[in-house]
């Protein structure tokens, strides 16, 4: 409704500039004035354009909008109710299965723990020699030196690689040189 009135006042407000560009075109020559009315008058009729678009329906027909947005949410409803169904169907199943994942966690985590004392029982002395606190440190430390030597030595190889093409390159260009 509102949209109505707001294109209903431009066309007013349309007709009232182009009148009076009308009038003036008639008493006197083109000046600044003019063209600020022209420009009005262009912005006036994108305005229209904008508010004429905007109250197109999809749809030639306002009833046939609303029965296609009911369709629409007759089909939307159908699917909530089949996913809320699937959900129900699945709850039990799905919290027996946690049930039973949480009791394997248990028991990993008993294992695990088992494991590391013997772990540390086993390595108690090197351990005490090298001043770290488990077996597990160690290996940790171990394997963040490893893997920094392992790229330290890739890009040693990469730079080693670069360096023979270099050289090789230049070799060619002095050749042809001589």
């Amino acid at each position: 409704m509102r949209k109505q009135a707001n294109g209903s006042g431009l066309k007013k407000l349309k007709e009232k500039y182009t009148q009076e560009l009308q009038e003036l075109n008639k008493s006197k020559p083109k000046d600044k004035g003019d063209e600020g009315l022209l420009e009005n008058l262009a912005r006036l009729n994108a305005q229209l354009g904008v508010s004429r678009d905007s109250l197109v329906c999809p749809l030639s027909d306002t009833a046939d909008y609303q029965k296609e947005l009911q369709s629409r949410l007759s089909d939307l409803k159908g699917e909530l109710k089949a996913k809320t169904t699937e959900i129900e169907r699945l709850g039990p199943d799905l919290k027996a299965k946690s049930k039973a994942v949480d009791a394997i966690d248990s028991k990993v985590d008993k294992l695990e723990t088992t494991v590391n004392a013997a772990d540390d029982g086993v390595f108690k002395a090197f351990c005490k020699e090298i001043k770290v606190a488990s077996i597990r440190e160690y290996e940790d430390v171990q394997l963040k030196m490893m893997s920094e030597e392992n790229e330290k030595m890739a890009e040693f190889v990469v730079q080693q690689n670069r360096i023979g093409h270099q050289y090789v390159s230049s070799s060619r260009v002095t050749e042809r040189g001589l």
